[in-house]
This record gives C-alpha cells, sequence and structure tokens, in this order.
C-alpha cells in the first residue's frame, strides 16, 4: 500500500478563462517570436482563448466568451495591424471603434459561433483591440519589432457616426462649388441605345400609318 494509503484520487477538470489580458499574458510569454514571424495571421496564439478566426475579415480574431464569469465576460474583437516601420497602417477597411456590435459579424460567422456554444445577441456590444506590429527586419546590427494592443477607443477622436456625417456634408459642400457643365456630365448614347431608340421610333410611326 503506497502513502496515500486507500485515499482515490480526484480529477479535476480546470476550465480556462479567455478574456483579452489572459490574451495579452500569452502574447508576453512569446513576446520573442514577433520578429520571427512574417505575419500576425500565422502567430502561434493560444486556441484555447480563441473562439474564431477569419483572415481579411473584420475582425481577425474572436475571443471566447465566459458566461459565469462576470469578472472575464470575454469575447472581444482582435484586429491586426501589420506594418514594416514604426507607423501605424491606415484604416482602409473598418473605422476605427471602441466597439462593435456582434450584428456586425457576417451571417457565416455567426452560426459558427452559435454552433461552438460561443455566440450572443445582435445588440450585444463587444469590444475592439488592435494588436498592432511595427516590425523593421533590416535594422542594424539586428532586427527590431514592436507590439501594442491597444483598445480601438484611441483612435476614436469622434463616434463612427459623426465622422461618416461629417464625410458626406463635406463632399456635398465641395460638389456644390463646383461649375457643372451639362455637356460635360452628360454622357454620349451608346450605340446599342441609338438603335434601340430607332426601333421604338419606327414601330411608332407604324402605328400612326394604322
Amino acid at each position: 500500500m503506497t502513502k496515500f494509503g486507500t485515499q482515490k484520487l480526484q480529477l479535476v477538470r480546470v476550465t480556462l478563462v479567455s478574456s483579452i489580458y489572459h490574451f495579452f499574458l500569452d502574447l508576453v510569454s512569446k513576446r520573442g517570436y514577433f520578429l520571427q514571424e512574417h505575419d500576425l495571421e500565422s502567430f502561434d496564439y493560444d486556441q484555447e482563448l480563441v473562439a474564431s478566426v477569419a483572415n481579411k475579415t473584420f475582425p481577425d480574431v474572436i475571443l471566447k466568451t465566459n458566461h459565469d464569469s462576470p469578472l472575464f465576460p470575454g469575447g472581444e474583437f482582435i484586429e491586426f495591424k501589420n506594418t514594416q516601420s514604426y507607423s501605424i497602417a491606415s484604416f482602409n477597411s473598418t473605422i476605427p471603434t471602441g466597439y462593435k456590435p456582434f450584428g456586425t459579424l457576417s451571417k457565416k460567422r455567426k452560426e459558427h459561433l452559435r454552433l461552438s456554444g460561443f455566440d450572443s445577441h445582435d445588440d450585444e456590444m463587444r469590444s475592439v483591440y488592435y494588436l498592432i506590429r511595427g516590425r523593421i527586419p533590416d535594422a542594424k546590427p539586428f532586427p527590431v519589432s514592436k507590439v501594442c494592443l491597444v483598445h480601438g477607443s484611441f483612435f476614436e477622436t469622434i463616434s463612427a457616426s459623426e465622422l461618416v456625417k461629417w464625410s458626406f456634408q463635406q463632399i456635398l459642400s465641395e460638389f456644390s462649388t463646383l461649375d457643372l457643365d451639362q455637356a460635360v456630365l452628360t454622357r454620349p448614347p451608346s450605340k446599342k441605345t441609338l438603335l434601340n431608340r430607332a426601333a421604338w421610333l419606327h414601330r411608332q410611326c407604324e402605328l400612326d400609318f394604322e
């Protein structure tokens, strides 16, 4: 008999909590690999924290939710910004914001999260973070890299709705000051259009003589 006697060993399943803080801790533990990876999509993230990955679609990563943890609810959206300098690349595909509703995801992606047990109602707001890496591979005497995990509100100097409204106002204001030339704005009809008009006029003439 061992020193444990007849006592039975019990296996306890530990549920891993997923949140942006745990994601950041995982990045810190692997920070040396940021110099080696060519892009952020191929980085060795802890898959136990990740609910969904979709390259070229916002967001690049969605973390798992924790329904039983009010302190770490999880489910954050993470977008990658990768650049070969220390300047942040422009936001071409999305307007940077601190929060986005779950309903902005594609139908296919929401279905995938639902089947995985990490879905939500469309009105629920999710925090948005940007994982930004500036990398200078040709730096001397050795390559250098800087990595930041930034909340989207850092870039949100004005709300997205205000930005869109002001952009349209600027476009309309500039358009109204143009000296419009009707001859320039009017596109000459195509050959097909002219033939269709001629055929229509021919039919009208036939009707008039009946």
